[in-house]
């Protein structure tokens, strides 16, 4: 089940008799099996909070995302089943040894992004309660994206052993939406969504920036004029173009990590290989 709001006007005295903050309430909803609301304490809140968190930061290590191939189900759905082709030993051997690695490259993807969410949070000024409710979120609940035009999510109970599709994403500013904006929504999930669109359209208007100021020197060859780094929109939707390491090798890092993050929620290859294709 993903986050609990609140309303605003919810608990309004006992937030103001306790000096609670809303993320404090939204993590009382969600623990209710902790706390016994009349009687609670800002500071039992914030122990409690505290210790939590200490645990989730506690999980960043490798091994505790591996993911297993063997009977799941995902996996097979999506790489079929080792079993089900007809294949000798050596070519068997050979195909398990492909899922293998692919397994791996989610692992260290998983684990990688993972330590940045964590980042983000530690380094922000957000309550010890935020910090923990979005980290529960990110590692127990998947949010599938399936029609980014009719606010269509699909969300379900995540495995983080099982699970590779569907990886909840969170930069800055998709967190800072959440937290700054969540009082004013009833559901998680439709303000998770607003968030990943309030995110994309900041990494388009960067990308413009930078694109602008390589648009005056980047010539392919004799033939082409200047290249138009210009956004352009037709029927379609809006095409946002990115330089090449080569076209740009200063803003290479920025545009490679836009360009993965412009495609999250999606199947696209590029979440895991936008470096490989800008070069």
């Amino acid at each position: 089940m993903s986050i609990r709001l609140v309303y605003a006007n919810r608990r309004v005295e006992l937030a103001k008799k306790q000096q609670l903050s809303y993320w404090d309430l939204c993590y009382l909803e969600n623990r209710k099996n902790l706390f016994y609301p009349s009687s609670i304490k800002k500071s039992q809140i914030e122990l409690t909070s505290m210790l939590e968190f200490n645990e989730l930061k506690a999980f960043a290590k490798p091994e505790n995302f591996v993911i297993t191939i063997d009977n799941n189900p995902e996996f097979e759905k999506r790489y079929g089943n080792l079993n089900n082709f007809d294949l000798d030993e050596k070519e068997k051997a050979f195909l398990k040894q492909v899922h293998l690695d692919l397994a791996n490259k989610y692992i260290k993807y998983n684990y990688k992004d993972y330590t940045r969410v964590l980042n983000i949070l530690e380094e922000g000024n957000y309550d010890n309660t935020f910090k923990c409710l979005i980290l529960k979120e990110y590692l127990t609940q998947k949010y599938i994206i399936l029609n980014t035009h009719n606010n269509l999510i699909e969300t379900q109970s995540r495995n983080i052993n099982n699970s590779f599709r569907g990886l909840m994403y969170l930069d800055k500013f998709i967190i800072d939406y959440i937290y700054n904006i969540a009082p004013v929504y009833n559901n998680f999930k439709n303000l998770y969504f607003d968030a990943i669109c309030y995110s994309k359209k900041h990494i388009v208007q960067q990308q413009e920036q930078i694109n602008k100021k390589i648009k005056k020197h980047i010539i392919f060859n004799k033939k082409t004029d200047l290249l138009n780094y210009d956004t352009t929109f037709n029927d379609l939707g809006h095409w946002v173009k990115f330089a090449s390491f080569y076209a740009d090798k200063e803003n290479f890092q920025s545009s490679a990590e836009n360009l993965a993050n412009l495609v999250q929620g999606t199947n696209s290859c590029l979440i895991f290989n936008a470096e490989r294709y800008l070069k």
